[in-house]
């Protein structure tokens, strides 16, 4: 999940990923308001489920991949559905 979400340009990774959690925010000028807004839109398109956080003081996305039933499809679809909703 995070090597696809790393693939889209307005998306910065701010954890080492080793295991089942992915943090990330949105670049650029508006980000940290597109980041806060973020997470609702994807939930709004029921792809997946994501939590808005915080990280070094600013507004973050979580990603938890918690499901032994979660396959690469699942987390291929959801990682597009984050990236489009990036771009809007």
């Amino acid at each position: 999940m995070a090597a696809r979400l790393a693939e889209g340009p307005e998306i910065e990774i701010l954890n080492d990923v080793h295991l089942n959690q992915v943090l990330f925010r949105v670049r650029g000028a508006d980000g940290d308001g597109r980041t806060r807004t973020l997470a609702q839109r994807v939930r709004d398109g029921r792809v997946c489920w994501l939590s808005g956080t915080s990280w070094e003081d600013r507004p973050a996305v979580r990603v938890s991949v918690t499901s032994w039933r979660t396959t690469a499809a699942d987390a291929d679809r959801s990682a597009a559905s984050i990236l489009a909703a990036a771009q809007s």
